[in-house]
């Protein structure tokens, strides 16, 4: 999955965007941002926006919406044949 990020600052600051603890991006002395970014999602994550002391500035919450359980998957082939 692909997602775009765009963020923008009163004051420039040093930011990092984390998945989770991961860190995924940083920009230097920037009072706004854009990145264009490839992740995974299995679950539920939240994206956080983060100061060089860990302060979380924005938070935003991704939730995974699965269309078919694959659990549960209907097979496509029977087992058995009448011929």
């Amino acid at each position: 999955m692909t997602i775009r990020v765009n963020w923008h600052h009163a004051v420039p600051e040093n930011l990092c965007l984390y998945q989770a603890n991961t860190r995924l991006h940083c920009w230097e002395s920037s009072n706004k941002g854009t990145a264009k970014l490839a992740v995974k999602l299995a679950q539920n994550m939240e994206f956080s926006l983060r100061d060089t002391h860990q302060n979380t500035l924005a938070k935003k919450t991704v939730k995974v919406n699965a269309v078919v359980s694959t659990k549960y998957r209907r097979k496509l082939k029977t087992d058995w044949s009448l011929f």
